[in-house]
């Protein structure tokens, strides 16, 4: 049996959660199957452009920050499929 077209969409997207953590906000997104080196990572100063790319699967994801941060301080950190995105805020947001 063959999924419908929009079950096989919705297990290609990647599980997310975002946690406001005072002075930084960490982004926790499951990505099955990548390796480390297909992730990229693109930040502004409130979103967050998570982006995976194989021949076999890609993920896309853009994610709208709950606070202004500091677009130069963030840290990654990826393994067993799950990957962490630490973003330290903006001095302003924090104020």
């Amino acid at each position: 049996m063959i999924a419908p077209e929009e079950t096989r969409q919705r297990e290609k997207e990647a599980l997310l959660d975002i946690f406001d953590e005072g002075d930084h906000i960490d982004v926790v997104a499951e990505l099955m199957a990548v390796a480390e080196k297909d992730i990229n990572i693109s930040v502004t100063k409130d979103w967050l452009t998570i982006s995976a790319n194989r021949p076999d699967r890609s993920y896309h994801e853009e994610v709208a920050l709950p606070a202004e941060i500091d677009s130069n301080k963030y840290t990654t950190t990826y393994g067993n499929n799950v990957l962490v995105v630490r973003l330290e805020k903006a001095s302003k947001a924090l104020a």
